[in-house]
């Protein structure tokens, strides 16, 4: 307690210094208020002094504290909140790592391997699994499950691959069969048919052609083979036809070379060739048959026509459903049996590559065209 000139009212010798008690006394003169605080400077140091003018005389009750003193707690405070922010950001670096090393990461990877499975790369996906490495139970099952699933779903979808290849030469192989008694009747009706009229030059002739028919039928170990060697085939089959027919039968055969040496599977013409025959001769006393191969683009075209009593919508409908898959293609009982044979066959062997269409002509006549994408090596030759 301090009078107007800095004595001490109760005596004793005050606590704060003379020297910020006269420089406190002359701030205080521009206050009008009864209370406040002053700042002042001694030296270096800032000091902080709190007053109250009391109603009592002149005297003045005042308090001093160093300003760094006052917010000492303060800088303490802000100080341990930063070494706290601090150990919290490691930690959350630290809990980070470990959420990233057993969760974030293998399911990272889990989902690498997810992408090459839907891509219906199994044997990469199944070299990536032995990286994913988690303690997480929860992740791990997930892991493990995902894993033996595909490696389930590889082995059945190899196995179906390995029974529908099966399944496919087996069908390929019982439609051929189709062909070869079919064929053997009919040539054997024409050799007896000119047996029985002294035709011996003939006969000889159906021999030798029949002969390397069979020669070519007879080559199991071939089911491929080139457009020419086909096309020869068929060169003969229609002699041995002309032999039987004489001048009611007209075969034309227009060959482009450049498809000479593109493979094919065997019997693709002979089927056709027959059910034109045979159905042009239904109301026509001549058959006229035209058998031609051209190269469009990429593409190998086979056209039969002929000039007979055409094609019934509902057996082309028939027939497209075997283009559908919606019926097996060894179910060819009734007419044209030749055409689903060869149609049913080029479907096995080419699958998407193959394409066919059937045009019923005017006045009459079927024009039926084989069209098969070549692979990009055939279509250089």
């Amino acid at each position: 307690m301090l009078d107007a000139k800095g004595r001490d009212v109760l005596g004793g010798n005050p606590d704060i210094s003379s020297d910020i008690v006269k420089m406190s006394l002359h701030e205080m003169k521009d206050h009008s208020g009864r209370t406040g605080v002053v700042e002042v400077t001694k030296g270096e140091t800032k000091h902080l002094v709190f007053y109250q003018k009391m109603g009592v005389g002149d005297w003045i009750l005042m308090s001093e504290i160093k300003k760094s003193d006052l917010y000492a707690p303060v800088h303490s405070l802000q100080r341990n909140l930063l070494l706290i922010s601090g150990w919290i950001f490691l930690l959350t670096i630290l809990i980070s790592y470990i959420l990233s090393s057993n969760i974030v990461k293998p399911l990272w990877k889990l989902t690498e391997s997810m992408k090459l499975v839907e891509k219906g790369k199994f044997s990469e996906a199944e070299k990536g699994f032995p990286a994913i490495r988690t303690r997480n139970d929860e992740i791990g099952y997930a892991v493990k499950a995902f894993k033996n699933t595909t490696k389930t779903l590889d082995q059945l979808i190899k196995t179906e691959y390995q029974e529908k290849i099966r399944r496919k030469d087996a069908e390929y192989k019982a439609l051929l069969l189709q062909i070869n008694p079919h064929f053997l009747n009919n040539t054997l009706e024409v050799i007896g048919g000119l047996s029985a009229q002294g035709e011996n030059r003939k006969v000889i002739d159906v021999t030798v052609h029949l002969g390397r028919m069979l020669s070519y039928s007879l080559d199991t170990e071939r089911d491929v083979v080139t457009i020419r060697e086909e096309i020869n085939y068929m060169r003969r089959y229609t002699e041995v036809l002309k032999l039987r027919h004489e001048d009611a039968l007209h075969i034309q055969i227009e060959e482009d070379p450049a498809l000479d040496n593109v493979p094919i599977i065997k019997f693709v013409l002979q089927p056709l060739v027959e059910n034109a025959v045979k159905y042009s001769f239904i109301r026509n006393d001549v058959a006229s048959i035209g058998i031609s191969t051209r190269k469009v683009g990429d593409e190998a075209v086979l056209i039969v026509e002929d000039n007979g009593i055409g094609i019934p919508g509902t057996v082309i409908k028939e027939l497209a459903k075997i283009d559908r898959n919606e019926n097996n293609v060894l179910d060819s009982r009734g007419k044209s049996i030749g055409l689903k044979n060869v149609l049913g066959r080029l479907k096995l062997s080419y699958g998407n590559r193959f394409s066919y269409s059937i045009e019923n002509k005017d006045p009459g006549g079927t024009r039926i065209t084989l069209i098969i994408a070549m692979e990009k090596e055939e279509s250089e030759e």
